[in-house]
């Protein structure tokens, strides 16, 4: 795609992309184009948080809680 096409899909709605020296089975040599054309666009990317495997499970665990108890869920075997 086009710096031209990537700019409208973002204007359009896109929030994401593949981003990094290698995707999942092939290299990625436009990193620094997609960062020079965030930079040209006033696109801001998020910074990424590292946390451990116990409190991505815990906030998994958490979220599950609070979907069975919420009023959008209900037991349609009952």
């Amino acid at each position: 795609m086009n710096e031209q096409m990537q700019a409208l899909a973002f204007f359009a709605g896109a929030n994401s992309i593949f981003y990094g020296d290698k995707l999942l089975t092939t290299a990625n040599p436009q990193a620094d184009k997609d960062m020079q054309l965030f930079a040209r666009l006033g696109i801001l990317p998020e910074a990424r948080e590292e946390h451990a495997d116990e409190v991505h499970q815990a906030a998994i665990e958490q979220a599950l809680v609070e979907q069975k108890s919420s009023e959008q869920f209900y037991n349609a075997a009952v």
